[in-house]
């Protein structure tokens, strides 16, 4: 199979691949809300994984994070990054968040109840706005923001332990390993994503094709498509108390599991000169420019049909499966057309806003 250059700017294929991760959100989030039980919707959802497409959210930020610095050279200002990072993501997540809470609060509108949300924090309004401590009461997704946001603060300091000794990555890679069998975390997600950065050009060049891994590639991708559906297998066929036990006591839960998955998927992505020609098709490379925004603003859309589910399938005929079909379609089209205007109005106006005052920062401390 062919390889791709060693270097690159950007790796467009990437974005494609979020793009579908984020498809995934939203569909497992349409599908899943009211007919979980479904058997049929079970067994679709094993591969449309809402769940755990988190999970290669969380791999690629760490390699995409990581790579800049470590393969191209660039350097690495704590202080300007921070901000650049912060301009990134906030930005989204304030919008989202406020339509979520003001959907909630509908049938609230009056003077009284905005006076309680600002002054005594009605509802966790102000706690949800800056993220803390995981209240996530009316964008409840907005729970991967702040565990992004926490990864961010983290990264520099992990690119300086690569910098420093790559050996160090791993080192801290077994610590965070040993410490989520104590309290949890899914920051080994970010230090997985670093690893595929670290040995970009090894995994991307030809002495990759002499390994054991790649000889048994396929085998290996079928492990890893298990193991990113573990979660939704588990609700087909339950895997009984052994397995909750062993999750309880190690930590190890699916979130765990799907994380390995993901940087099998990964490393597949940056290695395969096939599966990136499919990536970069332009109607994958478009969903992957507006990706963050259909995170952003899937799930009020989602909340909005099923909490009018009724009066919907009415208007439409009656027929549920009919209805829940179309409804698809116009769920995936308004949030192509608002993830769109998120992007042009949003994301990259805060983005250019980061760069310029990010640009005027005195260094802080460069790596």
């Amino acid at each position: 199979m062919d390889i791709i250059p060693a270097k690159q700017n950007r790796l467009h294929y990437l974005d494609s691949a979020r793009g579908i991760a984020a498809m995934m959100v939203l569909v497992g989030h349409y599908i899943n809300w009211k007919f979980e039980q479904n058997i049929g919707i079970k067994w679709v959802s094993v591969f449309i994984n809402e769940n755990d497409a988190v999970s290669f959210f969380f791999v690629l930020s760490g390699f995409v994070l990581a790579y800049p610095f470590l393969i191209l050279d660039k350097k690495l200002d704590i202080g300007k990054f921070y901000v650049n990072r912060v301009f990134r993501l906030y930005p989204g997540f304030l919008v989202a968040f406020l339509m979520n809470f003001i959907y909630s609060m509908r049938h609230e509108m009056n003077w009284t109840q905005w006076s309680n949300v600002f002054r005594h924090s009605y509802k966790d309004f102000w706690q949800e706005l800056f993220l803390i401590r995981g209240f996530n009461n009316h964008f409840l997704p907005g729970w991967t923001l702040g565990i992004e946001l926490a990864a961010s603060f983290l990264i520099p300091f992990f690119i300086l332990a690569a910098k420093y000794n790559k050996k160090l990555v791993y080192w801290l890679l077994a610590a965070v390993f040993l410490g989520n069998l104590v309290i949890g975390s899914l920051m080994i997600h970010f230090l997985l994503g670093m690893v595929v950065a670290i040995n970009f050009k090894y995994l991307s060049g030809p002495q990759f094709k002499t390994t054991t891994l790649y000889r048994y590639r396929v085998p290996v991708i079928l492990i890893a498509i298990v193991l990113f559906s573990l979660r939704k297998i588990d609700k087909l066929s339950p895997f009984g108390p052994f397995f909750k036990t062993f999750s309880d006591y190690t930590r190890m839960d699916f979130f765990f599991y799907s994380g390995i998955a993901s940087f099998i998927f990964l490393i597949a992505c940056i290695r395969f000169a096939s599966i990136q020609r499919i990536l970069e098709h332009r109607i994958l490379l478009f969903y992957g420019k507006i990706s963050y925004g259909i995170y952003l603003v899937h799930w009020v859309l989602v909340r909005f049909i099923y909490e009018y589910w009724d009066r919907l399938n009415a208007l439409l005929g009656g027929h549920e499966k009919r209805t829940f079909i179309i409804l698809l379609f116009a769920l995936i089209a308004v949030a192509t057309v608002l993830a769109t205007m998120v992007y042009h109005w949003v994301e990259m106006p805060f983005m250019r806003w980061g760069k310029k005052i990010a640009g005027k920062m005195k260094a802080s401390v460069e790596i």
